[in-house]
């Protein structure tokens, strides 16, 4: 009976097409093979369902002519252009806040902006991404990689001589030099901890401006450096093929990856989410 029940349900409806479509969009990414894109997609596409089955009961399926007719041509764009199987970066990019939105659309009518506005926006951080890229690659990220990562080999004791984006390892018979592309700047691991730190932004929004801004900065610092670590390490391992492979397109690079968010939730939680208890139990036994 309860099955029936839910079955006449318009929001348990809503909540499957929804489900569907998070799925759908997270097969598409995983043909790409692009692994920074799933990661965050799964975590957004995750965080925002936690959002919605928290107000299921609060939320009103609202049928409207004209926020129908618009959810019906977002959804019928989206969903025959998914049937192409793209690997456009930026339709997979785009794909979750339009899809949600023309699913909202046609549940919840003019109050979809009201009510998940949230939900939108995370979604929308995403079709972002490009603009973000576009600005970090103004800045030549791979030199400034290389220079970071030649002043902590400087700074470990390892005789390295740089020449716009190139390291050479000094010192050795054998000439050893590491160009840093693109792909290897720690552009995507930057806009993978920016998407993270905004995600932060629109969770704990508690946060005063001032935290707001040291969030973000600290999470595009710590993808930068974390990556310029990495970079570092493949200088001393360039010799090494297996190694040097491992932590250039292996499960190595993953590693860094999340030594990055571990670092950046580490930080959100001594300066911001500690409970005030806590800091003061430590202020007390400072004294003491």
């Amino acid at each position: 009976m309860k099955v029936l029940q839910n079955l006449q349900n318009p929001m348990f409806w809503s909540i499957t097409a929804t489900s569907v479509t998070a799925v759908l969009h997270l097969i598409l990414i995983n043909r790409t093979n692009d692994s920074d894109l799933l990661t965050i997609s799964a975590l957004f596409w995750v965080v925002v369902a936690s959002l919605v089955w928290d107000k299921r009961h609060t939320l009103i399926c609202k049928s409207q002519f004209w926020s129908t007719t618009a959810g019906v041509c977002l959804c019928t764009i989206i969903f025959t252009r998914s049937a192409t199987l793209p690997t456009s970066a930026i339709f997979l990019k785009a794909f979750p806040v339009f899809a949600m939105m023309g699913l909202g659309l046609l549940a919840l009518g003019n109050q979809v902006f009201r009510c998940c506005w949230r939900e939108l926006t995370i979604l929308g951080i995403l079709a972002f991404n490009p603009l973000i890229e576009l600005c970090l690659r103004l800045i030549d990220l791979p030199t400034r990689t290389a220079e970071f990562a030649a002043f902590i080999l400087y700074s470990a004791g390892v005789r390295v001589d740089r020449q716009a984006d190139t390291l050479l390892l000094l010192g050795d018979k054998i000439r050893r030099e590491v160009h840093v592309l693109e792909s290897c700047s720690g552009l995507h691991l930057i806009i993978l901890m920016l998407n993270i730190s905004v995600l932060s932004l629109l969770l704990f929004t508690t946060w005063s401006w001032s935290q707001k801004g040291l969030c973000v900065a600290i999470s595009a610092l710590l993808g930068f450096g974390v990556n310029a670590a990495r970079v570092a390490l493949m200088v001393i391992l360039v010799a090494r093929t297996d190694a040097f492979n491992y932590w250039h397109t292996g499960t190595g690079s993953a590693i860094f990856s999340a030594l990055s968010i571990g670092l950046f939730g580490g930080f959100c939680w001594l300066i911001f989410l500690r409970e005030p208890q806590q800091i003061n139990h430590q202020k007390q036994k400072t004294q003491v």
